[in-house]
């Protein structure tokens, strides 16, 4: 049994880019879970074709998406998700958890590894820009070496 990894996406969600990670977190030992933050409203693939965020569509249609979720959201969906990823076979519940997240799942990741008072150590990735969420200024969470 390996130790669970729950991995937030960014924006765009669910798509090839995050198999691939995860398939590689799960060649190095790992048994991971990447989440559809949008499933609430809609299924996967949640990003238009394009991903273009530069395009004035694409990205309104995208921040509608985010703009959808809330602090409390991540904490509701943690305390599903880790659960759930640690009661199957693949999972050690010797070992402690981790949790990542790039960019917009930034945020998720702090939250999830502050609330979890087992240990859940998280690592985030920041795009360039600001969604202006400081709440996380209050937040601590123990953090693992990338």
């Amino acid at each position: 049994a390996y130790p669970g990894v729950l991995v937030w996406p960014d924006i765009f969600g669910l798509r090839p880019a995050f198999r691939q990670m995860s398939e590689r977190l799960a060649g190095s030992g790992y048994a991971v879970l990447v989440v559809n933050p949008f499933y609430r409203v809609k299924k996967a693939p949640t990003s238009p074709p394009s991903r273009d965020f530069s395009d004035p569509d694409v990205r309104k249609t995208l921040m509608g998406l985010m703009n959808d979720l809330t602090p409390q959201t991540a904490i509701t969906d943690a305390k599903a998700f880790i659960p759930w990823l640690d009661q199957q076979g693949t999972v050690s519940k010797k070992r402690k958890m981790a949790t990542t997240g790039y960019c917009m799942g930034g945020p998720f990741t702090m939250r999830t590894a502050a609330r979890d008072e087992d240990g859940t150590s998280g690592i985030f990735f920041e795009g360039p820009f600001d969604s202006g969420d400081r709440s996380l200024r209050r937040h601590h969470a123990r953090l693992v070496p990338a």
